[in-house]
């Protein structure tokens, strides 16, 4: 026996629909600018190395980390910057969801195309690096991808649900969070623990380094965790806000 569908009832789009298109508008509008942005301000990098005659591997890894540690946060914010936000501020949104389409499965799908498409760009940064004898471990060139998109994405994702304005917010939250982590991150007291609940911001900042080893800029393993559990407790409320606030809602 079947069941009959009644005319009048909506049905819900399939999620792995968008997911085409989630990825064609990143590689267009995100990756192309990671990936030459990435190869020409590493070029010169890569040039000069192949231009000592006695680098050793050593002197490699610290010139690329040095490369490394100014530029992830460049990239990660070419990847995750208003994932919400810019529909909210084109009323793209009103056509997305003139359908029945789950609006927090649909932006969480596009945080985690973003997030892949951003190792996929930096997998083509490595590619290239390596063919023109670049050498180095591939968890060093693709941890700082893994936490700063994790944490910077988690937050970028909040922050774009809650207000249009997510790059001028996110960048005034990570200044303030930063001045206030130098003026009271040692406290225990009350100040202390407020300061805590702030974005690590200070953390992003001196990331760099190979991963589980520590480096100059006194990266570790805690700090790693830190930054990717601040942004994906912060990925976990945007997604719960967007189940209870209207898109409309500024």
């Amino acid at each position: 026996m079947t069941m009959a569908v009644m005319p009048g009832a909506p049905r819900r789009a399939r999620m792995w629909a968008y997911a085409w298109w989630q990825c064609r508008d990143f590689a267009m509008s995100r990756a192309l600018v990671i990936v030459a942005v990435g190869i020409l301000s590493g070029w010169p990098l890569v040039r000069m190395i192949r231009a000592i005659p006695d680098a050793n591997a050593a002197g490699t890894t610290m010139a690329l980390s040095a490369w490394m540690h100014t530029m992830v946060l460049l990239f990660v914010f070419f990847a995750v910057n208003g994932m919400v936000a810019r529909d909210r501020t084109t009323g793209t949104y009103r056509f997305l969801f003139a359908k029945p389409v789950s609006v927090p499965r649909f932006y969480a799908q596009v945080a985690a195309v973003n997030l892949l498409g951003l190792l996929a760009s930096a997998g083509v940064m490595y590619l290239v690096a390596l063919a023109f004898g670049a050498t180095l471990p591939p968890r060093f060139f693709f941890a700082p991808f893994v936490v700063v998109g994790v944490g910077m994405g988690g937050l970028y994702f909040l922050v774009s649900v809650l207000t249009k304005h997510d790059v001028s917010v996110t960048g005034v939250l990570g200044l303030v969070s930063s001045l206030l982590y130098g003026m009271f991150g040692d406290e225990t007291g009350i100040r202390g623990i407020l300061v805590h609940a702030l974005p690590p911001a200070h953390r992003l900042l001196a990331f760099g380094g190979v991963f589980g080893t520590g480096s100059a800029y006194g990266y570790t393993l805690h700090d790693a965790l830190w930054i990717m559990g601040y942004g994906v407790g912060a990925f976990l409320v945007g997604v719960l806000l967007l189940s209870r606030r209207p898109l409309g809602v500024t």
